[in-house]
């Protein structure tokens, strides 16, 4: 994928795309890609694009006949040069000048944007043609000064044939580079100039594995930079930030009537987290630089809105208030473990906060996560903290601090007929989650909800208890009814979902448990598990039940239990531990242990047999 060139932190990308959207399947391949980047001595840069893709399957078809580009004005400049649908005997079809649309960035209230869009449309485009743009685009100012930056992941779900990057830089500019699966990258100099080339190339396409982490932590990259080193990043960052959290008499006033009556400096920094957390709403915030540049603490408390840069000003400055030091803290919230050797600024998408005092950190914008809990996003991250350019990692999720538990009892009835209740809690990094759920189901969304863990003809209420309560736990309920949820008498048996909870073991275990892996994945830990009290109608007798067992893998554990409560009733236990040494597991740890993933499944999907 061509350079993300300007990733605002916080804002999303203000810079040109122009890899098409993936389809569901490797619809199109890559016939030719050829990129010319040329760095400028202030760190401006032009970027020339020439790519040919050639459309395999009507999904591919769908996924090429559209492309935008965007571009942040006063700060880049961006262009289209050819732009054609070439058929296999070469016949080459121009896009119509009325199919080039310009258009201005969407503006949302409150929150505004400079971003220009441009929208290329393809006429006439068939399986077996190519799809071929050239585009310009020229970086005039660079988002810091004197710093330049890209970069290039090649995605392996793609084949592609005829892939080049070059790049010039004057002679003796600065330039770090983090190369892996590409050819070449010899350096020349000649005329004051800087000279590198790169190619690539990928044969077969590969399947693509659910959770696997990102190309630019072990897929084919490269990666640019002139920053020598993170902790200039970090530098940088905080000549943008210097002054933003200053402690104004509005905010020290809000900071003392906060804590008022607040004994213990972390119980003070807890409610003034959840002050900003709770009274602070997220917007994205797009104004040229200012993808990089928080407003003031002081502008931020009386607008009451922000990105996640200024969530973490007013949250430094009512810290401050309070004497309790903070610092920014860099971090990247995609399926991204690493951090480049070629220091950048932009291979970070968010700001969190650290508090060096109770060494914690914690996320404001996670609008259900308490304090010093962080969601599955942020955890086990490399980041920066901009305070001191020290490179750090984000605590990862565990099997402790991430539980599900669910109590319910069902009963059954002679029509087939089931109601039945839940008890969840969520507890930790889940409780984020499951806020999240809740808040977001519509006042007259229950029956929807409930249909789509038990299936047609469900119905049920939910008690969603106080979404905005960020204790530690999170606990609701639920009750429902499911039509036709057995047949009676039997003999028959039991579906595996007895009851209703808000996770599946099946999945939890294995997703969608591919036959192998080639690469690594994000690897879940947890703890859940669910009892269930199961009640049949007078009458019919319980015949067979799956043997308990306990189930042990590698970092995986699953038990599974029942007890006989009469000859028509029983509760049924499952007990589901993954305990992952990080968030990042191997390909070859997976192959290993996914026979025993299997069995786990297979045993979870035993029946109960009555009649």
């Amino acid at each position: 994928m061509p350079v993300l060139l300007a990733l605002l932190i916080g804002a999303g990308a203000v810079a040109h795309a122009s890899e098409p959207p993936k389809p569901a399947m490797p619809g199109f391949e890559i016939v030719r890609k050829h990129i010319d980047v040329a760095v400028q001595a202030n760190a401006g840069y032009i970027e020339i694009s020439n790519v040919a893709y050639k459309v395999l399957t009507e999904q591919g078809r769908d996924a090429l006949r559209q492309f935008e580009f965007s571009y942040t004005a006063n700060y880049q400049i961006m262009a289209i040069g050819k732009a054609y649908t070439q058929k296999p005997d070469g016949t080459q079809i121009p896009v119509a000048r009325g199919a080039i649309l310009y258009g201005q960035g969407s503006t949302s209230r409150p929150g505004f944007s400079d971003v220009r869009t441009i929208t290329v449309v393809f006429s006439n485009v068939e399986v077996g043609d190519q799809v071929v743009i050239e585009t310009y685009f020229k970086q005039n100012i660079p988002w810091f000064p004197n710093q330049f930056a890209t970069s290039f992941n090649y995605s392996r779900l793609t084949v592609a044939h005829d892939v080049r990057v070059t790049l010039t830089a004057p002679d003796g500019f600065p330039l770090q580079i983090d190369v892996a699966g590409l050819e070449g990258g010899k350096r020349e100099v000649a005329g004051g100039q800087i000279y590198w080339e790169w190619t690539f190339h990928n044969d077969v396409a590969q399947r693509e594995e659910e959770g696997a982490v990102d190309e630019a932590d072990e897929g084919p990259h490269l990666a640019i930079g002139s920053f020598p080193d993170f902790k200039a990043v970090a530098a940088t960052y905080r000549a943008v930030m210097d002054g933003k959290a200053n402690v104004t008499p509005e905010i020290q006033t809000l900071a003392d009537t906060l804590t008022k009556g607040v004994s213990g400096r972390r119980a003070q920094a807890r409610v003034l987290y959840d002050w900003v957390s709770q009274h602070i709403a997220y917007v994205s915030l797009v104004l040229g630089a200012g993808g990089f540049t928080p407003h003031e603490a002081g502008e931020v408390l009386a607008h009451k809105y922000g990105d996640c840069k200024d969530h973490v000003m007013l949250l430094d400055a009512l810290l401050k208030a309070k004497g309790i030091d903070s610092s920014p803290v860099l971090i990247d919230t995609n399926n991204t473990y690493r951090l480049p050797s070629a220091a950048s600024a932009f291979v970070f998408d968010h700001l969190i906060t650290y508090i060096p005092e109770f060494k914690l950190f914690a996320d404001s914008t996670a609008q259900f996560a308490p304090f010093g809990v962080l969601p599955t996003s942020d955890a086990g991250k490399p980041v920066i903290l901009v305070a001191s350019g020290e490179q750090a990692t984000t605590p990862a999720v565990t099997a402790n601090n991430y539980r599900m538990a669910s109590i319910a009892t069902v009963a059954y009835t002679a029509d087939g007929s089931m109601k039945g209740h839940s008890a969840v809690r969520a507890s930790g990094s889940a409780s984020i989650g499951m806020r999240g759920t809740m808040s977001a189901i519509p006042p007259d969304g229950d029956d929807d909800y409930f249909r789509g863990f038990l299936g047609p003809g469900a119905s049920g209420t939910l008690e969603r208890g106080d979404v905005n309560a960020l204790s530690d736990d999170y606990t609701f309920s639920g009750s429902y009814r499911v039509n036709d949820a057995a047949q009676f008498p039997g003999p028959a048996a039991l579906t595996e979902a007895l009851a209703y909870k808000p996770f599946f073991f099946t999945y939890m275990i294995g997703g969608d448990l591919p036959p192998s892996r080639s690469q690594s994945w994000v690897c879940p830990s947890l703890t859940a598990e669910e009892t269930v009290t199961v009640e049949l109608p007078k009458g019919t007798k319980i015949i067979s039940v799956p043997k308990a067992g306990d189930f042990k893998a590698p970092e995986v554990r699953l038990q599974i239990g029942y007890v006989a409560l009469s000859s028509s009733s029983l509760t049924q236990h499952v007990k589901l531990v993954l305990d992952h040494p990080g968030p990042v597991c191997s390909a070859d740890y997976y192959n290993s242990i996914r026979p025993q993933l299997a069995k786990m499944i297979a045993a979870l999907r035993k029946q109960i047999v009555y009649r």
